[in-house]
């Protein structure tokens, strides 16, 4: 995972996708958001670790997932957000919230599973139809 400028890029599977939700703003305008989850293997000399990152994407954004199946291998480009709030609750105790967010911004296929590309190989070379029409006129 290299960094440069809070820009983040990381390798894994797509493991779910959650639906798109729409948010009307204050303003009357729509605002889209998208859930999905990667599987990231992390490997070392005698072990595999596996991560389970969630990430959001925005806008126009969402709509990259949609012809994207799970189990295929993608590249996602990404920012980390996050905030710390601090408040009183109403005993007046102070509590605090933390919440660490990776907004993706960009999704790149890098590899189709291969159930996936056999399906699209036999939809490409099924040829054209039998069928013949006998009212031409050759």
């Amino acid at each position: 995972m290299a960094a440069k400028n809070n820009s983040y890029s990381i390798e894994g599977v797509l493991h779910t996708k959650f639906d798109t939700q729409k948010f009307d703003t204050k303003k009357g305008t729509p605002f889209y958001i998208r859930r999905f989850i990667l599987e990231v293997e992390e490997r070392t000399d005698t072990k595999i670790f596996t991560q389970i990152p969630e990430f959001t994407v925005t806008g126009d954004t969402t709509s990259v997932l949609d012809d994207i199946l799970p189990r295929t291998k993608i590249q996602v480009m990404f920012s980390l957000q996050g905030r710390y709030i601090e408040y009183l609750d109403k005993e007046g105790n102070k509590k605090t919230f933390h919440k660490t967010e990776a907004k993706a911004f960009g999704i790149k296929v890098l590899e189709v599973p291969t159930e996936q590309r056999e399906a699209m190989l036999d939809d490409a070379f099924s040829g054209p139809s039998q069928e013949t029409d006998d009212s031409l006129p050759f």
